[in-house]
């Protein structure tokens, strides 16, 4: 029986960690640049900028996970929930300094959740 070599496994962590943060940086990045021209093109009030944002975390987090996912096998929702974490983080950070109301943070708390485990009920139908 070969031996399990640690220093693999922490080779693996570190790329699944940048991974998960690269892809939520571009991703939330990404939309809120469409969601910002979006809001020049067509001169939206900014009392929907809420709306845009519960959006841009749906869609960011699923995104996160769908490309967490690529190289696992197995334990799809796991993996997706932890692939949230650092989407989570910023989150509840940036609602504590902006002075955001509980709910809103707990609003999109509950929508990186589910967004990711539906990315993870997905990759498992695709799979099967």
């Amino acid at each position: 029986m070969p031996k399990i070599s640690s220093t693999e496994n922490k080779a693996n962590i570190i790329k699944f960690c940048l991974k998960c943060v690269i892809t939520t940086v571009l991703s939330v990045l990404l939309l809120s640049i469409i969601s910002s021209f979006l809001f020049l093109k067509l001169d939206l009030d900014l009392g929907y900028a809420k709306y845009f944002a519960y959006a841009i975390v749906s869609l960011s987090s699923f995104i996160t996970s769908i490309i967490s996912l690529i190289s696992i096998k197995h334990n799809y929702i796991l993996v997706s929930l932890i692939s949230g974490i650092p989407f989570l983080m910023f989150i509840v950070i940036n609602g504590i300094i902006n002075s955001r109301s509980i709910i809103d943070i707990g609003l999109k708390i509950i929508l990186i959740v589910i967004f990711s485990a539906a990315a993870a009920v997905i990759k498992s139908f695709r799979r099967g």
